[in-house]
């Protein structure tokens, strides 16, 4: 059987890929993704069940941010949870706002499915961008 931790590598690298069918792969039918936020603060906090809510979670985020890069820093592992700190560049495809933050991962991984994955992101900085104009032109 996979560690977590090769699960979660490998989620990372299919996410990048914007490779769904390798994703799907990985998860539980029963995952539950949690974003932690307050409710209504940005389109893609809240809890999302099964398949269909990872694959309403990533359109979400896919509709208004672009990922330009995330590093995982410093990372926990146990026999079914795999805890990732990462930075990364994410732009708002809107207006070009690029936000630079922190996050938190904690994947479960049970039989070598995710079956939970629950987001602590630097809420302030997305719900800045969120809420960024463009910048005018010179």
């Amino acid at each position: 059987m996979r560690t977590a931790r090769e699960v979660v590598d490998d989620y990372y690298v299919f996410l990048k890929d914007r490779d769904r069918e390798q994703l799907l792969g990985l998860l539980s039918p029963d995952i539950v993704v949690t974003y932690h936020g307050q409710p209504g603060q940005l389109p893609w906090a809240g809890r999302f069940h099964g398949i269909d809510g990872f694959d309403r979670f990533f359109s979400l985020v896919r509709e208004h941010l672009n990922i330009v890069d995330i590093s995982v820093i410093d990372r926990i592992s146990t026999e079914n949870k795999m805890i990732n700190q990462c930075e990364g560049l994410w732009e708002y495809k809107e207006s070009g706002y690029i936000v630079k933050g922190s996050m938190i991962n904690v994947f479960t991984v049970v039989d070598g499915k995710i079956s939970g994955y629950d987001v602590y992101a630097d809420t302030a900085a997305f719900v800045a961008g969120l809420n960024s104009l463009p910048e005018p032109l010179s």
